[in-house]
């Protein structure tokens, strides 16, 4: 058979738009034919691909015209591919990929810069030469856990907003307007025709088939309309609580976003909420006091393709100056193969081709995974896409495309009573005597009971001594436990500091709420300071137990939940050694030299000394319904560079043939991109086990951009390790910061007043300097947010979104994002 592509006309649109319809799974309405009569898409920019022997439309592609926000504020020109079909029954037979090169040749035509699409399957695109440049989040909460312990500066608490209900007509004159200012100032939006606000409003095919028509709020700030929202109500029946879906939430302002979900979070006879496609920088998870009852799962949204890469690269602005000369390999794309430069003044570049030896070198796709600033290079690196040939490349490609925020497209286009008495409470270290009391009360705290053969309290002996511990008495009985591991970190630059590593914190059931923990944790925390300790760490059983403290949120991970029949890995940096298991007593031996090795590539990873290491280890037991762990080693030239503990799960019918086996990754520690990769393609390829899952996992591991497929990997994100800084001037002075400059920065203590003040930073990527001063501060934020920013791992602008800082001089905020950001993301695998 012969496959030829044709224009779309009047004579054949309704064809083809059933047979996008049909492509999609879908049938077609009959009312949807007058509807597609009058609303249909650009003509012109739309293609069929027809079985010449039939006559038949079998597949479909087209572009819609859209206007993309990039950094800096500039909007260039977007082709929208969307209506991306092939019918089964003609599938690799080339029509995709004509349509494909039809559609993007059509777009340079037309003066198109850069295409973007929505993706029905993750891994079909990346042939093409697109980058994945904006991840989302879908959310679900439990709203009657949805209090605010934060609010933006300009809050939605002090009444300068208010809620108004409208309707769909009302909605279809005040959105629009909301909408395209929110388009003007969010890189990676697009705007939005009357045509997409029919459908948005009206939602008829969703109703039709059942749903309830859409609610629709607006936010209004001294007349003017700064936010909306769009949802629908779902129940099942009458004792059902019932489900609000949030379908599209857009706000201009920071006091909006606040007031529209405070409105949302107050709904009565609500048990759950859900939102689709939130940004990936949503600041509500800042301001809730319990942020754990917002599940975000993270997915793919918006695609890009640089169509024209030297005028796509000079629409946007940067964060650093310098030259940078970028090697570009495509198939794709032979025509835009080569070597640019990347000259940047004032944040502003020009572009230029040149036969220069590159500094960097990347796939076009990996370019445009970067353009909008929703990916940094560093993952990108970890993963083997972008090779560094110069030294210090990588650090100047990162300084440079740093974004303020992250991208976010919210337009779709593609063709959901205590017991209480009179105490006296002693609060003092155990003496040895009283460790066995002190394992009993800390196993209580946690709900279970003690072990008096435990083997791991005789380790705690060794590595929790009584000096290092702080507990409550009520007449003799411990009632409150905690203590403090002497660790070290490394902070950004690689250095290494001591770290109080805060643990074993428990208040009985019996003396809730009457100070204990308070009183502990001030006492813990002010003889940490004494013998020198700059900084605490913590891992939280809670989320919202430890910012009154002045903890900040600093490392988050990420618990990764794989179907390994599908999501094999298609790029990869190049493995030349090879794996081998060992056996417990091998892998003590072997085990800490990678992890020396892995701690210079992420701060916040602590070095571990033999008492940890031995506890450590003796955590690596049996597990009930899971047997004893694997220990597998990866080497080049006999030396060890990472290594996976895990452990398997048998199919509970315990039939071969219906393998559904589960790996449980414990750990996963590599010290260079080979290892990692080695490391995961074993893991990802055990035969009779089709589910992965791992929760040690870094923020910003690699392996979404290693696989073939990443909708099979569901990414959960959560809060890890919690940093506090004890002595802000010697924990600033000790790391490094990727870009120079001197910020002044007033520090609110409420927990501990007289450790506030005012610091004068003076960094860059040599060393750095922070002393107190009496200057003006540049920028005002508790000590919590200072700590959340310390390692790198959040963005500044971000929490002052939140109402968690306040700029007082202009372009304080940027600069301070440019000094914070690290290349990768903190990291600590170690539970304490």
């Amino acid at each position: 058979m012969t496959i030829e592509l044709r224009p779309v006309t009047d004579d054949n649109f309704i064809e083809w738009r059933k047979t996008v319809r049909h492509g999609f799974g879908e049938h077609v309405h009959p009312d949807d034919i007058v509807r597609l009569r009058n609303d249909r898409a650009e003509l012109d920019r739309l293609v069929a691909a027809v079985d010449t022997k039939s006559n038949r439309i079998i597949g479909t592609g087209g572009a819609d015209s859209y206007s993309l926000t990039v950094p800096g504020g500039a909007t260039v020109p977007m082709a929208g591919v969307a209506y991306m079909t092939t019918s089964v029954t003609h599938r690799r037979q080339g029509a995709f990929s004509n349509m494909m090169t039809y559609i993007h040749h059509a777009a340079r035509e037309r003066g198109d810069i850069i295409s973007g699409l929505w993706a029905s399957q993750s891994n079909l695109y990346g042939r093409f030469d697109y980058g994945l440049s904006i991840n989302s989040y879908d959310w679900e909460i439990d709203p009657r856990f949805g209090d605010f312990s934060h609010f933006p500066n300009a809050d939605a608490s002090n009444g300068s907003t208010e809620i108004t209900f409208i309707d769909a007509d009302e909605a279809g004159v005040v959105l629009p307007g909301i909408y395209e200012r929110m388009h003007r100032q969010t890189s990676g939006s697009v705007d939005r025709s009357s045509r997409r606000w029919r459908y948005q409003l009206f939602d008829e095919e969703r109703v039709r088939q059942g749903a309830s028509p859409l609610f629709f709020a607006v936010c209004e700030e001294g007349g003017q309309q700064t936010g909306y929202v769009s949802y629908r109500m779902r129940r099942q029946g009458d004792s059902d609580m019932g489900t609000l879906e949030v379908i599209e939430q857009v706000s201009t302002t920071d006091a909006a976003h606040a007031a529209i979900w405070r409105f949302l979070l107050d709904f009565d006879l609500v048990g759950k909420i859900t939102a689709i496609n939130r940004p990936s920088d949503d600041s509500l998870w800042w301001m809730l006091s319990n942020p754990r009852r917002l599940i975000r799962k993270s997915h793919d949204a918006l695609w890009v393709r640089l169509l024209d890469i030297p005028k796509a690269l000079e629409a946007r602005t940067y964060n650093a100056d310098g030259m940078l000369k970028i090697g570009l390999l495509s198939d794709a794309q032979p025509e835009s193969a080569g070597t640019y430069v990347i000259e940047i003044d004032d944040s502003r570049c020009s572009v230029k081709k040149t036969t220069d030896r590159p500094d960097v070198v990347m796939t076009p796709a990996d370019l445009s995974a970067m353009y909008l600033g929703g990916v940094g290079p560093g993952p990108l690196f970890g993963a083997g896409r972008i090779k560094e040939t110069t030294a210090g490349s990588l650090l100047k490609l990162t300084a440079m495309f740093n974004t303020d925020s992250d991208p976010w497209c919210a337009h779709y286009f593609y063709g959901r009573g205590l017991i209480t008495h009179t105490m006296t409470i002693e609060y003092r270290q155990i003496t040895a005597a009283e460790h066995r009391r002190f394992g009993v009360a800390v196993e209580r705290g946690f709900g279970e009971h003690y072990e008096p053969n435990h083997d791991r309290f005789q380790l705690d002996k060794r590595t929790l001594t009584p000096e290092m511990t702080i507990c409550a008495f009520d007449d003799g009985e411990i009632v409150g436990t905690s203590g403090a591991f002497p660790l070290e970190s490394i902070v950004p630059g690689g250095r290494t500091i001591g770290n109080a590593g805060i643990t074993a914190v428990t208040v009985a059931a019996t003396h809730r709420r009457q100070g204990l923990l308070t009183n502990m944790m001030k006492r813990l925390l002010e003889r940490e300071r004494d013998i020198g300790q700059p900084v605490a760490s913590l891992w939280a059983s809670e989320s919202n137990i430890y910012g009154r403290f002045g903890y900040g949120m600093s490392i988050q991970h990420q618990v990764f939940n794989i179907d390994t029949r599908k999501a094999g890995l298609s790029s990869c940096p190049e493995i030349s050694g090879n794996l081998r298991y060992v056996d417990i007593s091998e892998a003590r031996k072997v085990f800490p030299q990678v992890w020396e090795s892995a701690a210079e590539m992420h701060s916040g990873f602590p070095r571990c000394d033999d008492n940890h290491w031995d506890r450590m280890m003796a955590g690596f037991s049996e597990k009930s319904g899971w047997g004893k762990p694997w220990f597998v080693v990866y080497e080049e030239n006999k030396t060890a560079l990472g290594f996976a503990i895990y452990y398997l799960k048998s199919p509970s019918d315990g039939q071969i043939t219906n393998p559904h086996g589960v790996v449980n990754a414990d750990m996963i520690i590599h010290s260079s991109p080979a290892s990692h990769a080695a490391l995961w393609k074993h893991l990802l390829n055990i035969d009779l086990y089709d589910r992965l899952s791992t929760w040690r996992s870094s923020s910003d591991d690699s392996l979404p951009w290693m696989l073939a497929d990443l909708r099979q990997l569901e990414r959960r994100p959560y809060d890890a390790v919690w940093y506090r800084l004890l002595d802000v001037a010697e924990a600033l002075s000790a790391r490094t910061y990727l870009t120079s400059g001197t910020l002044i920065f007033e520090v609110e203590d409420s927990f501990i007043p007289e450790w506030g003040g005012r610091y004068e930073l003076s960094g860059g990527p040599d060393g750095s300097r922070c002393t107190s001063t009496r200057k003006f501060p540049d920028i005002t934020l508790p000590s919590a947010t200072l700590a959340t920013i310390y390692l790198g791992g959040a963005n500044l602008r971000d929490l002052e979104r939140a109402g968690r800082a306040e700029e007082n001089t202009e372009g304080a905020i940027e600069l301070a994002e440019a000094m914070f950001a690290t290349v990768r993301a903190p990291w600590c695998p170690m539970m304490f």
